[in-house]
């Protein structure tokens, strides 16, 4: 059995960087950070943020996806992805609210279960419905206690997404958050 290893963050960036053949002086330079913090960085002994990530990708002319590299998903949670998106790409088109509303904070909890055991794909599988579910209500009703539970869900959402590195469903999980 083969075991594939997928690089951090930071070894990513060394990966990027030589690919284009980058020295780390002169790609520090470029983005305008230090060339200790770009080596700590590459070796995992500091985090890549946000801030430096975008300018290191614009340094070397990638996006930050290119430049963070994603994790894989399994072929058995693509369809659960396919809906996660679908799901959020809704969030302003209400549809049919729940036929049992009583059962959302349940499937949170549920949900929180799962991402506090590190079961990404459990999280994957059952964060489609439950998001659904969550906003629907919220537009059917309009309560306050509603659209916090949404926030709630979107929490796990950007979880879920920036366990793997999908930058795309991250930064819309903080947009529909607000």
């Amino acid at each position: 059995m083969s075991v594939t290893k997928i690089p951090g963050p930071g070894a990513n960036v060394a990966i990027c960087r030589k690919a284009r053949g980058f020295s780390q002086v002169a790609l520090a330079r470029r983005a305008g950070v230090s060339v200790s913090l770009l080596s700590k960085i590459e070796v995992g002994d500091r985090a890549l943020t946000q801030g430096i990530a975008a300018a290191l990708a614009q340094a070397m002319g990638l996006t930050l996806d290119e430049l963070l590299g994603t994790a894989p998903v399994e072929r058995s949670d693509e369809k659960s992805l396919a809906a996660l998106n679908y799901a959020i790409r809704r969030f302003d088109i209400p549809d049919t609210p729940p036929t049992h509303p009583e059962d959302l904070p349940r499937g949170l909890a549920e949900l929180n279960e799962h991402r506090y055991r590190t079961e990404l794909s459990a999280v994957l599988q059952k964060l489609p419905s439950v998001l659904a579910d969550a906003t629907n209500y919220a537009h059917a009703t309009q309560s306050p206690d509603a659209w916090t539970r949404v926030a709630d869900v979107y929490s796990v959402v950007y979880w879920l997404a920036a366990r793997h590195r999908w930058m795309h469903l991250a930064e819309l999980a903080v947009m529909k958050q607000r």
